[in-house]
């Protein structure tokens, strides 16, 4: 019996830190960025995070599932 196919997984880029808030990029092509907020700046210990692609906020439970964009050659 063979397993089912996992999803695979992000690998996340070195953070771009910021005042009040931390970027990653997916490396994989999903053009996800996995955002962590820091409201009362970086020494705060309220925290979330917020997961973006094309600048749209996506919404749901949990870390959205690593899909690489396939490009159209024209």
């Amino acid at each position: 019996m063979t397993a089912p196919d996992k999803p695979q997984r992000h690998r996340w880029s070195e953070p771009n830190r910021m005042a009040q808030k931390t970027e990653r990029e997916c490396l994989r092509g999903c053009r996800t960025i996995r955002v962590t907020m820091h409201p009362d700046g970086r020494d705060g210990r309220e925290h979330w995070v917020e997961f973006w692609r094309d600048g749209e906020k996506i919404e749901g439970a949990g870390t959205p599932v690593c899909e690489p964009v396939k490009v159209e050659a024209s």
